[in-house]
């Protein structure tokens, strides 16, 4: 299944809609994977819920993020229908 939605492409583009299980890069060169979406932290919320790649949650924990800290996409995480379900719901907020 191809999701329109999600944008990739070089370094510094605004990524929308990415999906779990997405392995990002941050400008510090840190990765990360999408593991949910809008977690709140200290009253705020952030776009996506990631740990530490390759580490996961037992070393990291879990690190909100927001689209504009995404500086690359290393990997797209899986699309079927209830993903993009998902992101409807996401949306719909």
């Amino acid at each position: 299944y191809k999701n329109d939605r999600i944008i990739i492409g070089s370094d510094n583009m605004k990524y929308e809609d990415l999906t779990i299980g997405t392995i990002i890069e941050l400008k510090n060169k840190e990765q990360y994977m999408i593991i949910g979406y809008n977690p709140k932290d200290n009253n705020q919320e952030y776009d996506y819920a990631c740990c530490k790649h390759p580490e996961g949650l037992i070393l990291g924990g879990i690190k909100p993020l927001n689209n504009e800290d995404v500086y690359k996409v290393i990997f797209n995480g899986f699309n079927n229908p209830f993903i993009l379900e998902a992101l409807s719901r996401k949306e719909a907020k």
